[in-house]
């Protein structure tokens, strides 16, 4: 009936429509689409922070789906609004699976699996990172300010977002 070139997920669909991701190639951002199961036409498109190869799950209303920017993603399912995210430790390539209201993913940077519920978790307003440097007991600059701390470190309290992180041995 119709088709699409998405060259990343393999897609799942529910109530009509059909969800996928799609990489543009080497290491550049994705997009998540949701398209009616019926024509292909484009209902709506999510950009991600990082690359998206794992698969999306629907469940209730909502799209899961995970990405090398450290983040599971929730949309709601017909309109593509952001429901909230969930920070993990490293990249998410794995699949989600949802069960019984919990959804279940691994990490293969961390070899960690996570069980989370479904239910609208809160975007958070300030983060931590974590960085290491080698040799060790390189300054650290975000967003050109010093820090005053030296690495390894973890800086805690950083307003979710873009920041440019600077060492300086």
């Amino acid at each position: 009936i119709w088709e699409i070139n998405i060259g990343g997920s393999d897609p799942a669909v529910s109530d009509g429509i059909v969800f996928f991701s799609h990489n543009p190639g080497n290491w550049e951002a994705s997009s998540v689409y949701a398209v009616s199961a019926l024509t292909g036409k484009k209902i709506w498109e999510f950009k991600t922070g990082g690359r998206t190869t794992s698969s999306p799950a629907v469940s209730n209303g909502a799209v899961y789906f995970g990405s090398t920017d450290r983040i599971l993603y929730a949309l709601n399912a017909k309109t593509g609004k952001q429901l909230w995210i969930y920070l993990s430790e490293g990249m998410i390539e794995d699949n989600p699976v949802i069960r019984n209201g919990v959804i279940y993913f691994g990490n293969s940077n961390t070899g960690k699996v996570y069980a989370i519920g479904t239910g609208n978790l809160p975007i958070p307003d300030t983060a931590s990172l974590s960085i290491t440097s080698s040799p060790s007991n390189a300054s650290i600059y975000i967003d050109e300010s010093n820090t005053g701390t030296k690495t390894p470190a973890t800086i805690s309290g950083l307003t979710v977002g873009e920041h440019q992180v600077l060492l300086k041995k």
